[in-house]
């Protein structure tokens, strides 16, 4: 979903675009309750909504749905799913990826697809994922014995644990361990890159395999724990879960080597390749006749003879080689599968007799049963050309081509000749001083292009500019050598794949106007883009294609202009007229690259089918099939002598072929991966295009610089350049961290650019904000003053707190839902409430949504049912499916679900502030304190009361917990290395004393002041935090050099609040406020907070257990 910036801009005025927006979005959305006629009928697995697949798509969704393809995925052959796939594996620095539909498929299949040699064991954490909560999947469907051992550090995995229980050895009485299962976190606790590392080293050593639940990998990576590729690169198999954090209604993803994934996808391996050995071929002995004269009646010999000539039909009936497809023949007519005993040759043998008395008894003399298997086998005799009646456009352009090319090849050709002459010495000669600039290529600069990676860059004729797509759909044009922004055209919504430059354009006296035709452009929505250079719209588009344009190319009069595409066909159009003059089918799978030679009579195609075809334009015929790549072809590429074609593809090989000869003539291994790109150095002095090479002093013919060399980038980072004379690496140009998706080579042989996949750090958090603008949100423009505005958030986010007492939901969701409630007020006005949207509605939306992507598990039932007691007040309402409160909450829930996720752009990482704390208090060796600890744990959820959640990242709000409770319970924290507690931990100390002044603020305007308190409240009489080991310089945060703000005993907090009891000696104006030492619970009284609950005599069970019940003003009921 893409939201226009100003719908996100909290700072806007109130007549600005995002106040409209805001106002639409409360129009559109209808949360009127379901008729009783439209409910479905009650029943368990109709009302059992589970919280991990509910969501509510949204209109960007589901218009990415309208353009999407839909091909069989099963042969690999959709195009979006591998888009997908391919991005995914090359962000996570894996060479596959296989899209599933949920985690623990892509756990399954991960797992199933490392274990081939039983008997099987894997060592996982204790609480992991696989074996809590995948019904028991790897022992059903993997036949393995999972280990859970529990971390010796309390946390996560180790090399330690891992050596400690794995067993390598041959003991027949023991389970050898083949995989160890990595969760990337563990209760919340991010595993180290480092000691991943550290494990995958000994796994390799030891012949054990490494698989990563990368469920929260997503939330690892932001919090700066190492980037996808990082941890893509540590194990041998990875799986990622896109319903968790990022909001989708369902999938995931298995990444790992290709024959891995493959491993996936195939349940067994097809026998179609592996023959049958002699002593399996079975021998018949029943074909003896027995005569009258032994005494056998005519029957017998007639039904031996019947018998006969049935296994005679049956011998010419042709049946699948592959056992699955034997088995799926076999179900369609209704025949066991399998029988006791029987292997596939035996089944095989079964099938063929059983289509033999099918084919007798339907009257059948010499046909045959049709077989999908003997289809695909005959598919190659049976293929033929067929011809197609062309328009007289394209008769037109054919003989246009025919003129235009002629002359070309009558030049190239007299040059040729000319070229022959030159004695050998000069050429060796001319090739040593070529390869010694080569060498001297640099990296010059880089540039980012947009905030997705680049998929495609191409120089201008004069090298001065460089046209650069991303996988966004942006298209800008870059200054060379200044790699400085030009122009941003704007056309596109998807994956720029194609970008080609007009013949002559930009160079010094040529006829192409910058207000004409410069340049072309085809993406992913399946559209083809002509451009200027001095208009950032297009001038035309070009229409036709029903899936992604992979690749366009011009013709070197012009004129037309080469389409290629995932449809399957490559098309030629007429740039003028912008029609299509010809749709050329001939591959069996999308289409990636096409190149025109030089003359302009011969074009080359390639694809996804590993298959390339040269064409010749004139006719229509292929003239030459490129066929010994065994992997896709993503790069094709003429030289300038107009009969030598470059092709290179996934299989990491550049093979060269000459269309004079019809055969190849070169094969490198150019890469450790796939080939994405391949660029001849064309240079200025082509016969054709250029200049003639001049003459040395003595009057010689000299050598042309043109198709020397070539340039090729691959998906192992690496730009490389060949020699074209000895096929040579002259140079390997390093600088990216991420698959090279396309190069490219300036005329003059002075550049080389190239565009990658760059992985990136982590973008500045959206979510974080200054004071100034926590005091600019929607709200305050609308005219509510900021009192009025922390009273509503606070009252919001203690809505969600009541409901998850209710729930017994862990106080870590309750965070996350108070940070999405704070989240989407930044966003959207409270003032908007009238008549729209309620911000208690938004609270239990943004409980909701937290419940899900914490994986809590508690049904939309349950939820609906504790938040509709909470806003009426009362814990023992009764409210089940067929009362009116449950559908109303029920409809307005799952409606703002999407103006939410909307609004908060699907980004749904949020740290919380109690892993981080604990953490600290553990190198402070304090966390064994109870006190200060509790203290701590309540400070943190008091303050996400409060606006610091939008200030300030989850490890400040720890340490300034730490700060506060040391405050509270007047506990000293000792230095570390002889200085203060918190400089040792990298605290932020302004930060601190901004949080700390939010607290008082919160504390002494006591906003929920009619609530009954549950959490401590301690009033601020600020002392020293340090317990000092040598004399240090006084700072802001020691007492003995002042506090961070100036202690004022009349703002302290009017009520210290603990543990649910208010303090007697505390008065209303707070002014003689004093803190008592927290008392000890003795279990009828006092419960520790953080339990989050509170003991009440007189109500029993979860659904009676309440905190801080609202008074009137909080059990507010919507009309």
């Amino acid at each position: 979903m893409i939201l226009k910036r100003d719908c996100l801009n909290p700072r806007k005025s109130a007549s600005s675009p995002g106040h409209a927006c805001s106002q639409r979005l409360t129009k559109v959305i209808d949360v009127s309750p379901f008729s009783r006629s439209l409910r479905p009928p009650k029943t368990g697995a109709a009302f059992d909504f589970r919280s991990d697949v509910i969501t509510t798509p949204s209109h960007g969704m589901l218009l990415a749905i309208t353009r999407t393809t839909l091909h069989d995925d099963v042969f690999r052959e959709d195009a979006t799913t591998a888009d997908f796939e391919q991005e995914m594996a090359q962000l996570c620095g894996l060479e596959s990826a296989a899209f599933v539909l949920s985690g623990t498929m892509a756990n399954q299949l991960a797992i199933r697809a490392l274990l081939y040699q039983p008997p099987h064991a894997i060592l996982a954490d204790v609480s992991a994922h696989i074996i809590h909560w995948e019904a028991g999947g790897i022992a059903s469907l993997s036949g393995a014995m999972v280990q859970g051992i529990r971390p010796l550090n309390g946390l996560y995995l180790t090399l330690e644990d891992v050596r400690k229980h794995a067993v390598l050895t041959d003991d027949v009485h023991k389970c050898p361990t083949r995989v160890v299962s990595i969760e990337n976190t563990c209760a919340g606790a991010v595993v180290p890159l480092a000691e991943v590392r550290r494990i995958k080293r000994w796994a390799e050593e030891n012949g054990v395999a490494v698989h990563m639940d990368g469920a929260r990998l997503f939330e690892a990576v932001s919090a700066g724990a190492g980037s996808l590729e990082d941890y893509g690169r540590c194990v041998d198999v990875l799986t990622l879960d896109f319903s968790k954090n990022l909001g989708a209604p369902m999938g995931a993803m298995v990444l790992g080597p290709a024959e891995l994934v493959r491993r996936a996808y195939v349940e067994e391996a097809m026998d179609e390749d592996r023959g049958i050995a002699l002593e399996d071929i079975p021998v018949d002995h029943d074909y003896e006749i027995p005569s009258a004269a032994s005494g056998v009646a005519p029957e017998k010999a007639s039904a031996v003879l019947a018998q006969m000539e049935r296994k005679k039909l049956a011998a010419s009936i042709a049946v699948p080689t592959d056992d699955n497809r034997v088995r799926a023949r076999l179900r369609e007519m209704g025949e066991p599968i399998t029988l006791f005993g029987e292997g596939k040759p035996e089944r095989r043998d079964r099938l063929r007799n059983l289509l033999a008395i099918e084919k007798e008894l339907a009257g059948l003399e010499n046909g045959d049963v049709e077989m999908d298997d003997a289809a695909d086998e005959d598919a190659g005799e049976q293929d033929e050309e067929f011809y197609t009646p062309g328009g007289q456009a394209l008769l037109q352009a054919r003989i246009d081509i025919v003129k235009y090319s002629i002359p070309r090849a009558k030049r190239r050709i007299q040059f040729q000749k000319a070229e022959s002459t030159i004695p050998l010495r000069t050429h060796v000669k001319f090739r040593k001083h070529i390869k010694e600039k080569l060498e001297g290529f640099e990296l010059q600069g880089s540039q980012t292009v947009g905030d997705r990676h680049v998929s495609m860059t191409r120089l201008s004729p004069n090298g001065e500019l460089v046209a650069a797509g991303n996988w966004g759909g942006g298209l800008k044009l870059i200054e060379v050598p200044s790699l400085q922004e030009k122009m941003n055209l704007r056309g596109h919504t998807q994956k720029i794949s194609g970008i080609s430059w007009y013949p002559g354009s930009t160079l010094p006296g040529t006829t192409v106007s910058p207000d004409s035709l410069n340049l072309a452009s085809g993406g992913a929505e399946g559209l083809v883009h002509l451009w200027s250079l001095n208009q950032d719209t297009p001038l035309s588009t070009l229409t036709g294609h029903s899936a992604r344009v992979s690749r366009v190319e011009f013709h070197p009069s012009g004129r037309y202009l080469a389409s290629a595409s995932d449809d399957t066909t490559w098309r030629l159009w007429d740039v003028e007229t912008t029609a299509e003059l010809l749709l050329q089918e001939g591959h069996s799978r999308g289409v990636y690259a096409v190149s025109f030679n030089a003359d302009g009579s011969l074009l080359a195609s390639a694809g996804l089918d590993s298959i390339g075809r040269i064409w010749d334009l004139r006719s229509g015929r292929t003239v030459m099939i490129l066929d010994e790549h065994i992997q896709p072809i993503y790069a094709l590429d003429w030289g300038s002598d107009g009969h030598r074609v470059l092709s290179g593809s996934a299989d990491g090989w550049v093979k060269c072929w000459d269309v004079r000869k019809v055969q190849r003539t070169a094969n490198l291994g150019a890469h450790a991966k796939a080939v994405a790109d391949i660029r001849w150095f064309k240079g200025t002095d082509d016969p054709i295009d250029g200049q003639h090479p001049g003459v040395d002093e003595k009057g010689a013919q000299q050598p042309k610089k043109a198709g020397t060399f070539f340039v090729s980038g691959g998906f192992d980072a690496k730009v490389k350049i060949f020699s074209a004379d000895n096929w040579g690496i002259v140079q390997t140009l390093s600088g990216h961290s991420g698959p090279v998706a396309s190069v490219d080579v300036s005329r003059d042989g002075k550049w080389i650019r190239s565009g990658a996949q760059t992985p990136t750090g982590p973008p500045p958090n959206q979510w974080y904000f200054t004071p100034n603008e926590v005091m600019s949100t929607p709200s305050i423009i609308d005219g509510m003053s900021p009192e009025e505005e922390r009273l509503r958030r606070a009252k919001g986010v203690n809505f969600i707190y009541q409901a998850g007492v209710i729930l017994d939901l862990p106080q870590i969701t309750l965070w996350v839902a108070g940070v999405f409630f704070h989240r989407f007020y930044m966003r959207y006005s409270l003032a908007e409430e009238k008549g729209g949207i309620h911000h208690y509605n938004i609270a239990a939306t943004a409980l909701f949504l937290a419940n899900k992507t914490e994986e809590n598990c508690r049904k939309t039932k349950d939820i609906i049912i504790a938040v509709a007691k909470v806003a009426q007040k009362n814990v023992k309402l009764m409210i089940d499916e067929m009362s009116k409160e449950y559908w109303r909450w029920r409809d307005s829930i799952l409606a703002y679900e999407e103006l939410m996720l909307e609004l908060l752009t699907f980004d749904l990482m949020v740290d919380n502030p109690y892993q981080p704390l604990f953490n600290l208090l553990r190198q402070l060796d304090t966390i064994h304190n109870k006190h200060l600890r509790q203290s701590a744990w309540a400070f943190c959820n008091d303050a996400c009361l409060t606006s610091i959640p939008l200030l300030l990242e989850a490890r400040d709000v720890a340490i300034t917990a730490i700060f506060f409770a040391s405050v509270h319970t007047q506990q000293k924290i000792d230095d570390i290395n002889g200085e203060p507690w918190w400089k040792a931990l990298k605290g932020n100390e302004e930060k601190c004393i901004k949080a700390i002044d939010i607290v008082r603020q919160f504390y002494t305007e006591n906003p929920l002041r009619k609530q009954n308190p549950s959490l401590p409240s301690p009033a601020f009489d600020l002392e020293n935090t340090r317990q000092p080991r040598d004399n240090m310089s006084q700072d802001a945060l020691s007492s003995t050099a002042g506090t961070p703000f100036e202690q004022d005993r009349g703002t302290q907090s009017p009520r210290a609040r603990i543990n649910g009891r208010d303090d007697a000696a505390n008065t209303e104006s707070g002014s003689q406020a004093t803190l008592k030492e927290p008392e000890r619970a003795n279990g009828n009284g006092m419960v520790s907070p953080n339990k989050r609950k509170e003991t009440n005599s007189d109500l029993e069970g979860r659904e009676q257990k309440r905190a801080r019940l609202s008074d009137e003003d909080e059990g507010e009921v919507l009309d």
